[in-house]
């Protein structure tokens, strides 16, 4: 448990591609990785479902899914490892942007199952946030970005704007400072601020030459930025006296341990 080292700061990385769809059982199953403990609400309080491990047919059906795509996973990644040898495929790669997990990320706003997945989503934070408190640390949540949010092509950015049906892609980012708003915890959201960076300077954040720039992770370039906003933002999200009354390390290894710290 991440409490025992005793942290200052709880920093929650939430990614808008997949985390809201990995919260909810009914998501995830349409998209076949339901094989896994979900949480859910029941009166309101969050109940821990394991049904997964319920030996009948659909949990043959799940091992038997499971068991296929990672057979899949592990073939695909085989052949791209072959054809990105060839520079004629990696400059084609790096037009493709991967849409599956933005389209389930950002626009379930009105869908049943999507509204669900949103109530157990914020349960959880809500929750986490508690037992930060309740051990004396202070709990911050950072949302990452999807390669689509901030690539530097506005006109690609528009068209899946216009696929999707939203106004522009920071619904998650939006719903997130609102909830911290409203139980008191800090929301730094990096999507716009890296948007606004891609646009100017039409560098891709995401992405690297062997797989295609402006898709998967984070590049050299992307962690710097962010780091950068999370220098100048982690100080001003937390209150003056939230600061002060952190206890230094030693203090907090006094008190969890009666000792003085090792290099005391």
């Amino acid at each position: 448990m991440f409490l025992d080292f005793s942290p200052d700061l709880v920093i929650l990385a939430f990614c808008p591609g997949n985390d809201l769809a990995d919260n909810s059982k009914q998501i995830s199953a349409q998209v076949d990785r339901g094989f896994s403990p979900f949480y859910v609400l029941r009166d309101g309080n969050l109940v821990l479902d394991n049904s997964f491990r319920d030996f009948n047919l659909g949990y043959l059906r799940q091992r038997f899914l499971l068991g296929a795509f990672i057979t899949r996973e592990c073939w695909r990644w085989s052949t791209r490892a072959t054809h990105y040898r060839c520079p004629a495929f990696s400059a084609a790669a790096g037009k493709i942007v991967p849409t599956r997990t933005l389209r389930r990320g950002v626009p379930g706003a009105k869908d049943r199952i999507w509204k669900e997945g949103w109530s157990v989503t914020e349960a959880i934070l809500a929750e986490m946030n508690k037992e930060v408190l309740r051990a004396g640390a202070r709990f911050v949540l950072v949302t990452l970005t999807t390669p689509i949010q901030v690539d530097p092509d506005v006109g690609k950015r528009l068209a899946f704007q216009r696929t999707l049906g939203v106004s522009d892609l920071f619904y998650t980012e939006r719903r997130l400072r609102r909830l911290g708003h409203d139980l008191g915890f800090p929301v730094i959201t990096l999507a716009e601020k890296l948007q606004e960076a891609a646009s100017q300077t039409g560098v891709y954040f995401h992405g690297f030459p062997n797989t295609g720039l402006g898709t998967g992770h984070w590049n050299t370039r992307g962690h710097e930025v962010v780091a950068d906003i999370l220098a100048r933002e982690l100080p001003h999200s937390l209150k003056p006296g939230d600061i002060s009354r952190i206890p230094s390390t030693e203090k907090r290894w006094k008190r969890s341990s009666g000792r003085k710290p090792p290099h005391a």
